[in-house]
């Protein structure tokens, strides 16, 4: 009966390390922070269209992040979208940015991908798409 007694000794003693050791992660939408597991640091920086016509963009593959509506398909993969201050671009969305989401003209949306600017202007493709909540 002593030997039993050990092992459970053993194991309530590895439950309660491990109980303590609780990693906290920040939610930025909240600005609290979580028991959850994730990523703890600084978050992508959302920016207008505006801002992206102002950058003096001289690399390819520039990492951008938009936010507001895609307002209708021009043709193809090519979209218009709107951003949060009424701006319009019409951008690239490759096939597997959308993954399993279903998007209306009236929702709010993350776009995550990379901008350029070349001799016919600024080109922008999307890799993934995001619903705001």
């Amino acid at each position: 009966m002593l030997t039993m007694k050990k092992p459970l000794s053993i194991l309530l003693i590895t439950a309660a390390m491990g109980a303590s050791s609780v990693a906290l992660a920040y939610d930025d939408s909240k600005k609290t922070y979580s028991s959850r597991g994730g990523f703890v640091g600084p978050s992508e920086k959302v920016i207008t269209i505006s801002d992206l016509q102002a950058m003096n963009l001289t690399s390819e593959d520039v990492p951008v992040t938009l936010k507001g509506n895609i307002k209708s398909r021009v043709s193809g993969d090519q979209y218009r979208f709107v951003d949060t201050k009424g701006k319009e671009l019409v951008i690239k969305i490759e096939s597997r940015a959308w993954g399993q989401l279903q998007v209306t003209p009236e929702m709010t949306v993350l776009l995550h991908g990379e901008a350029e600017k070349d001799s016919r202007g600024l080109e922008v493709e999307i890799d993934r798409v995001t619903k705001v909540k």
